[in-house]
């Protein structure tokens, strides 16, 4: 069995729902400023509507696009700060006729990684961070360094943290990490980031996370999952290459709802079975009647009497006589 040392695994803990915390926090500002652009973009580009969804259809084949998408298209360039980025732009992967109707389709063009997005994109916080360094209007409010900053925190102590544990200073580094984004004024005019900060300063002045912290569904969610790998761990059931894949998929993507997504799965996959089960047991039993029926039914059915058959019959059975006449 490894041990893990318990105060070292509650820091770890603490910087895990200290991340979805921050998530939380952050959807105020995110929701505000994209509505805001969306709406200015959508002024200039209401010219019609797209019936293809172009970039599905055609790729990075721009010249059969409609004008529509076309025009989206040409806004939204002028927002991105990396040619690079631009230029890696999975376009098949993004609906370009519901830009005009969705913020949140609309700002996938400044997400790095779309596999980010797949529990939704403004709840995972690779994604948020992606956002906010390649899309300008987020640049001149929040300093790539604090990206970084966050992003180097979110990998480093949590993402390739195997051991599942941190000490004291390394959680004092996460909480601090996170606390400066929500200092920067914009974001801390908002509500969800109000609450975020004042629960990230609990966090930080505690060993244990708070109860009023502990009380919040999404902190449920996420302590349940690290629970599980913990216990995997502590008994030898996890390898350490396969820990990270409870948390993100392939390219490390956060997506915590995947404890429950689990158990789902095993509750219908029970009743798809019981289904099963009760279908083949009926179509048992009806066969079965079928054939019981079939058999009583040939035992039951009267037989005519041959003789009495041949006597029905045997008056119409008569020879019938040409008689010709004289002159013929």
């Amino acid at each position: 069995m490894n041990q893990i040392n318990s105060e070292q695994f509650d820091n770890f803990k603490s910087v895990a729902v200290a991340l979805k915390l921050t998530v939380d926090g952050l959807q105020d500002f995110v929701q505000e400023n994209l509505q805001r652009l969306h709406q200015n973009i959508y002024k200039k580009c209401s010219v019609g509507r797209c019936h293809y969804n172009c970039s599905r259809k055609y790729g990075d084949r721009f010249s059969q696009w409609c004008s529509t998408c076309q025009a989206w298209k040409k806004e939204l360039h002028q927002q991105n700060r990396y040619r690079k980025h631009w230029d890696n732009i999975k376009w098949r992967k993004i609906d370009t006729m519901d830009f005009p109707y969705s913020y949140e389709e609309a700002s996938k063009v400044f997400i790095q990684d779309l596999s980010h997005g797949r529990h939704g994109l403004l709840e995972d916080l690779n994604a948020l961070m992606s956002l906010f360094r390649n899309l300008r209007l987020f640049n001149s409010i929040i300093n790539d360094n604090i990206i970084g900053d966050i992003l180097r925190t979110r990998n480093t102590y949590f993402a390739h943290n195997y051991a599942l544990s941190l000490h004291g200073v390394e959680k004092a580094q996460c909480l601090n990490c996170l606390i400066v984004l929500f200092k920067i004024p914009e974001i801390a005019c908002t509500q969800s980031a109000k609450t975020a900060l004042n629960l990230l300063e609990q966090l930080m002045m505690s060993q244990d996370i708070p109860e009023r912290i502990l009380k919040k569904p999404n902190v449920q969610n996420t302590l349940a999952v690290i629970q599980n790998v913990f216990h995997r761990k502590a008994y030898g059931k996890l390898e350490e290459n396969t820990i990270a894949n409870l948390f993100y998929n392939d390219n490390e993507n956060f997506h915590i709802k995947r404890f429950k997504d689990v158990q789902t799965t095993k509750r219908r996959n029970r009743m798809v079975k019981f289904l099963r089960f009760a279908i083949f047991l009926t179509t048992l039993g009806i066969g079965t009647f079928i054939i019981l029926y079939g058999l009583l039914s040939k035992d039951t059915i009267p037989v005519k009497d041959p003789t009495t058959y041949n006597n029905k019959y045997k008056s119409h059975d008569k020879t019938v006589h040409i008689t010709y006449g004289k002159g013929e």
